[in-house]
This record gives structure tokens, sequence and C-alpha cells, in this order.
């Protein structure tokens, strides 16, 4: 299996949003989320109960609300937003190098290229699959990914990409 395409710049902020959103688990998001919204319920009913207190008081549970407020909209707001930002800006950087990208598939081992660049892995290097309706995204640690677009993919292309993925089986 071979597949040939250009990298859009949807394509590209498409894959770092999923990149950056598989790297913390959707539980932490939602704790992380319920204390911001306690943290600003608490905040502004201190402020309403203690408003007749004198202005460093206030000013305290003022606080409070907001630094609850921004935790509680963190993940759901601002993350993707400056995640949105950073990837445009940096496939505007890149976008004079940007060349056709090839994947193809061959018994055992996955090839990469993009213009002089080639990656040659193993299947078996490859640590997880991350699919969104957009996109594939094919891990060998932490950080570090290569992307097909489902744009350029038959179902029975992305079927068998899924298939020869040695954590699938």
């Amino acid at each position: 299996m071979e597949v040939d395409f250009q990298v859009t710049k949807k394509d590209f902020v498409l894959s770092q949003k999923a990149a950056e959103n598989s790297r913390i688990p959707r539980e932490n998001k939602l704790i992380l989320t319920l204390i911001g919204m306690m943290g600003l319920l608490c905040g502004a009913a201190g402020y309403v109960l203690y408003r007749n207190e004198e202005i460093l008081v206030r000013l305290a549970w003022l606080l409070m609300a907001a630094i609850g407020g921004y935790v509680a909209l963190y993940y759901p707001v601002t993350k993707p937003v400056s995640v949105r930002c950073a990837a445009a800006g940096e496939y505007r950087r890149l976008s004079e190098k940007q060349v056709p990208r090839q994947v193809s598939l061959r018994e055992d081992q996955i090839f990469f290229r993009e213009g002089s660049y080639e990656l040659s892995l193993p299947l078996s290097y490859l640590t997880r699959l991350i699919e969104t309706r957009d996109t594939m995204l094919f891990f060998w640690d932490l950080e570090s990914f290569f992307f097909i677009p489902k744009r350029v993919l038959t179902e029975e292309q992305a079927n068998s990409l899924r298939n020869c993925m040695p954590f699938s089986k």
C-alpha cells in the first residue's frame, strides 16, 4: 500500500490538535475542569457573602473566582485555541518547505518520505495509533509521530493501516 499527499494547513493543525489531546487522559481534564468550576463558584459565593468586608477580602474572593474560571476553561477553550494558533504559525513558518509526502506499508515495515527526509520503521516500533475523524497519527514514542490525513485514504487503506499495527492484534 502506498499513499501520496500534500499536507494542507487544516491537516497540520488537526494533527497537532489530535496529538495534544492524546497526551492527557480525558478523566484528568474533566477533574481539572470540575475543580476549576468549584473554585469559580466558591470565589463568586465568597465575594457575594463577604461584600461588606474590606476591599482586600473581596479582592481575594474575586481572585479565587477568576483563577477558578481560568482553570475550568483551560482544556475546553484555552488549550485548543493556543494549540491551533501555534500549529497555524508553525505551518506558515514551514509552508515554503512543504513538499509532497509519501507513506508506504510493506511487509513488516512502514516507510515515510518527505522531500529528502526518509524514515523507515519496523511496525513493532509503533507504540500507538490515534485516530480522529480527520487524521491518523502513528506514534513511535510519547512525542514523535507522523500522520496521514484521512481525506487521502480509501476505507480499504485505512483498514489496512489499522490492522497492521502490532498493538491492534
